[in-house]
């Protein structure tokens, strides 16, 4: 996948510290805004700000999501707050093993043959090498949580559904 993008930052320098003033970065589909320090002492970046992911220009741009688009597909447009702090000098796996990170993802609808998924949110965060997902969905008159975790340290991905309580709750299911 190739996106062009755009990037507008502000850093200041403070002994072994980089204060990140500003940092825009802009992409087909995605906005983020964000604002921390980079310490090249510890090799940590600490970043907060605001995600805008926007679903249906993805859902177009994106051309594996517009070919599924019929039978998998989100869409709406909303800012929400993430952070991240992780051993960026560490590269990808340091990233991954080592950093956390949380945000927020909202989202008008999803559309899924069957399943009438209107208005939601899940959190996402990245701890420890797992990544995960949590959320409770309005999903055709019931509910469903949201509670899938990928392990990625090691070899091998891991991923596993550890649900507390009830997966479904009164989801009705049609033949759509």
């Amino acid at each position: 996948i190739q996106l062009p993008f755009t990037l507008d930052t502000t850093l200041q320098q403070a002994g072994s510290a980089t204060t990140v003033k500003h940092c825009k970065l802009s992409t087909t589909g995605l906005d983020l805004l964000a604002e921390g320090a980079f310490v090249s002492a510890t090799g940590m970046l600490q970043l907060k700000g605001s995600l805008t992911p926007d679903f249906d220009t993805l859902f177009t741009a994106i051309p594996q999501l517009a070919e599924n688009r019929k039978t998998f597909a989100i869409s709406g447009k909303h800012t929400r707050d993430f952070t991240i702090e992780a051993p960026v000098t560490q590269g990808l796996p340091g990233i991954i093993n080592y950093g956390e990170a949380t945000a927020e993802i909202a989202f008008d609808t999803v559309t899924v043959p069957g399943l009438d998924i209107p208005n939601g949110a899940v959190n996402l965060t990245l701890r420890e090498g797992v990544m995960a997902i949590d959320g409770i969905i309005p999903v055709n008159e019931g509910t469903v949580q949201l509670q899938p975790r990928l392990s990625m340290m090691g070899n091998t991905p891991i991923l596993s559904w550890a649900p507390d309580g009830k997966i479904l709750d009164r989801v009705r299911l049609t033949q759509k």
